[in-house]
């Protein structure tokens, strides 16, 4: 599948996410939480589950997330890869937001962020 991890998560406006961020100059300023932010975050959060980790599994998550950091379009996942991303998505953010969890599930199923068309009668 072909994720494109620079995609905004949306508000249920379906407005970009804000988030500080620092600039070149380290001046405070805002920009839209990513679905990279999102991923990278949980592919190299320190966890419980993490601790216990293998060194090959280790591996493959930081070469997981260098990937997706780096991705300037939209990048191919495996099968594999977009479910080890969504478990530790859901993992990771599941108890501060159901929102994001759904937004970032939506994105890596890829379909699109805005709302899902009204139900026919």
């Amino acid at each position: 599948m072909k994720v494109n991890f620079l995609e905004a998560i949306q508000d249920l406006n379906h407005k970009p996410v804000l988030t500080k961020d620092k600039d070149a100059e380290g001046k405070e300023i805002e920009r839209s939480f990513t679905l990279r932010d999102m991923a990278v975050t949980a592919l190299l959060a320190k966890t419980a589950d993490a601790a216990k980790l293998e060194g090959l599994e280790r591996q493959r998550r930081t070469h997981l997330a260098d990937r997706i950091y780096g991705a300037k379009a939209a990048i191919v996942l495996t099968p594999e890869e977009g479910a080890l991303l969504k478990a530790l998505i859901n993992e990771h953010y599941g108890q501060q937001s159901i929102l994001f969890v759904g937004r970032a599930w939506d994105l890596l199923d890829g379909k699109t962020a805005g709302p899902d068309p009204e139900p026919e009668n």
